[in-house]
């Protein structure tokens, strides 16, 4: 495994090890710690996660990352949304996971990013 992609998978195993732990307050009762807005946070979460499982995992296709992380997003708001959980599912974090997961990929789709 070359240099790049050895970093990139380092960076994407802590950055989801972050968004574990996440997952671990969700009421956020430290959130303000962080970036300030929740939200924020979902998208730059989701566009992390998808930019570097492109680049870790050259072989994986364009948008499955990005649709794998939208509905996981979308998945945890559901189980948010169980009184035993949580009892309050957010949708705006989950369309912020989306948001972000795109932004991540439709700029290269668009320029024809093809995978090695």
């Amino acid at each position: 495994m070359n240099r790049p992609r050895l970093l990139a998978l380092t960076a994407l195993i802590l950055v989801a090890l972050y968004a574990l732990l996440r997952l671990a307050d969700p009421l956020q009762r430290w959130a303000a710690l962080v970036l300030g807005g929740d939200r924020v946070e979902h998208m730059i979460v989701a566009y992390l996660i998808v930019s570097l499982t492109l680049v870790a995992c050259p072989r994986v296709k364009l948008w499955t990352p990005a649709i794998v992380v939208a509905g996981l997003g979308a998945a945890v708001e559901l189980v948010q949304a169980h009184p035993a959980i949580v009892g309050a599912a957010q949708p705006g974090d989950a369309m912020a996971n989306a948001a972000g997961a795109l932004a991540a990929t439709l700029p290269m789709w668009l320029a024809g990013y093809r995978q090695t």
